[in-house]
């Protein structure tokens, strides 16, 4: 059910203008006017973060100690997105308004070397003591991929001032619901065995992961200005802040990227097993440029 916010907002707000229609304007006894804007977002969002995965990689056979360590940068980049409103004037001035914005922001970022050691006791060739073999080193990561969508829905009081003839000031404020959901790669994951004559093997996985959807409550302030173009088009801009506290969202592995590479494979659930992956902190907040056009009904 969750999933479905994200194939299609518009049904939402299709839904909450035929509530619009139906209930609150028959018997609101103002016989005031709905306003339908359409525009086109800058959205800069604040997400800026970083994943760590620490866990022991497996080894066969025998008793060992391992450790596997990644910083895993989850940077979000600017992007374009949407929005839809409806608001329903309730005096001359005040209006409350309804708004569902989305967008899909692109997450990439360097990272820092991966990293794994393993000690384990050898105890060939037999006729020999047995000897402890350690094992540590780093090779570079590839930069993360992946994306992050993200929907909100927002519920504001809307003021309008007007400065001039034709020219309005717009104050908003209110509670939003964020919800976010995403992809991203790669998280490392290794695996070492022993072969004949106690030969050491070893897989490194590039595991790409999801995360969501989940939501949290913030709120949203927002500054603009109206222009009459033609009779009940108007055209508007502004700028809107979005905060709410972090999301944290516990990821599930989804594939294998370079599984040409891999000897002997494990499953997906094996890794997640070996992994115990934590939750990763994201931020909802931005910035949000918007430009577009209003009909008054």
């Amino acid at each position: 059910m969750r999933k479905l916010l994200f194939l299609s907002p518009m049904i939402f707000t299709l839904v909450l203008l035929l509530v619009f229609y139906g209930i609150i304007i028959p018997s609101n006894g103002y016989g005031q006017r709905v306003s339908l804007s359409l525009s086109k977002n800058g959205f800069y969002p604040f997400q800026n973060s970083l994943y760590r995965s620490q866990y022991t990689p497996p080894f066969t056979p025998g008793s060992y100690t391992s450790t596997a360590s990644q910083d895993l940068m989850l940077d979000a980049e600017r992007t374009s997105g949407t929005s839809f409103g409806i608001a329903v004037s309730v005096t001359g001035r005040w209006s409350v308004l309804f708004q569902v914005d989305w967008a899909t922001s692109a997450l990439s970022s360097l990272n820092e070397p991966y990293a794994f050691s393993l000690d384990y006791v050898s105890t060939y060739p037999s006729h020999m003591p047995p000897r402890n073999v350690h094992i540590a080193r780093s090779f570079d990561w590839p930069e993360t991929t992946g994306d992050l969508k993200h929907l909100s829905f927002s519920l504001n009081a809307l003021a309008r001032f007007r400065i001039i003839q034709g020219l309005n000031l717009e104050l908003s404020g209110g509670l939003t619901y964020f919800a976010l959901k995403g992809e991203t790669s790669s998280l490392g994951f290794s695996d070492f065995w022993l072969g004949g004559h106690d030969a050491l093997f070893s897989s490194h996985y590039q595991l790409k992961f999801c995360f969501g959807p989940r939501g949290t409550l913030g709120g949203n302030l927002g500054l603009g200005i109206e222009m009459p173009m033609i009779r009940h088009i108007f055209i508007f801009a502004g700028v809107h802040l979005f905060l709410a506290p972090k999301i944290r969202i516990i990821p599930t592995l989804d594939e294998i990227l370079n599984r040409k590479e891999i000897l002997l494979i494990r499953t997906i659930s094996e890794i997640e097993s070996f992994m115990n992956l934590q939750p990763l902190e994201l931020n909802p907040g931005r910035i949000q440029l918007h430009l577009g056009i209003r009909l008054r009904i």
